[in-house]
């Protein structure tokens, strides 16, 4: 994900955040990617096990690498705010 993309992301101003959010290859791997402004984490749940996200900005943008190749795969969030409130939902 490019500063670029970031910065529209974060604004509002993307006219496709599904292009850079959600699941992507990245080398030979996967990056999933979420956007959660408020959230204080988010996991990744899937065939992997739960796997927390590394925030990637403060404005809320939460990213996790496979750590070696791998093939694209079911999965699903789980967002928790600061207040402690969570939700977990697919991710289409």
């Amino acid at each position: 994900m490019t500063g670029s993309e970031k910065s529209a992301l974060l604004s509002g101003s993307c006219a496709s955040p599904h292009s850079i959010l959600g699941m992507h290859r990245k080398g030979e791997g996967i990056e999933v990617r979420a956007l959660c402004p408020g959230a204080s984490k988010v996991e990744l749940v899937s065939h992997l096990g739960v796997k927390v996200m590394k925030k990637a900005d403060p404005g809320g943008i939460f990213t996790w690498e496979t750590p070696g190749p791998s093939d694209f795969f079911a999965y699903r969030l789980r967002f928790t705010l600061e207040n402690g409130s969570s939700w977990e939902t697919a991710d289409p």
